[in-house]
């Protein structure tokens, strides 16, 4: 592959795509094998788990990407009023101010490498979180579409487009 790929997910699926060593990709349906050579494990959090839990991730886990992550204050002023729109506005604007950090990040990526970019959040409900914000702005972004082939995970286990436990109703 002649781009990096970015897996957008939390730190419990992380933990359980590295275990599996695999990633079924829907878009277009194929298997992504990870390369423990290729493997980068990054926070989008303002802060991560205790490792001893997630050894998976800690195996791999190289740093924290700050510009990719929300401020303090929009965090908790969001948990105060769960105004969501009014989070994404000011998230989407502290993106912008980040640009060219964002835009060096992207310069930086080593193609056929796989950068597992976590935070907390599953939203495989009704939960928001900004890595659906980010996957989005990815999406959007000229210089993203150069770089990356962007996988976003809700931070359920999916298979083929079902979830895990989809699977195991068929059963």
């Amino acid at each position: 592959m002649d781009k990096a790929i970015v897996i957008l997910t939390n730190f419990f699926d992380a933990e359980k795509i590295i275990g599996d060593r695999v990633i079924l990709y829907s878009d277009p349906l194929q298997l992504i094998k990870l390369d423990p050579e290729k493997l980068h494990v990054l926070s989008i959090a303002l802060s991560h788990p205790k490792f001893d839990a997630l050894p998976n991730v800690n195996n791999f886990f190289e740093s924290r990407l700050d510009f990719f992550c929300p401020t303090y204050d929009l965090l908790l002023k969001y948990k105060e009023d769960n105004d969501w729109n009014y989070y994404v506005e000011k998230y989407k604007s502290i993106l912008k101010g980040r640009k060219e950090h964002i835009k060096e990040w992207f310069e930086s990526l080593i193609p056929d490498h796989v950068y597992i970019l976590c935070c907390w959040e599953n939203t495989s409900g009704k939960s928001h979180c900004h890595r659906q914000l980010l996957h989005k702005a990815f999406l959007a972004s000229d210089t993203a579409k150069k770089y990356i082939v962007t996988i976003y995970r809700n931070g359920e286990r999916v298979f083929a487009n079902k979830t895990k436990k989809d699977s195991e109703d068929e059963e």
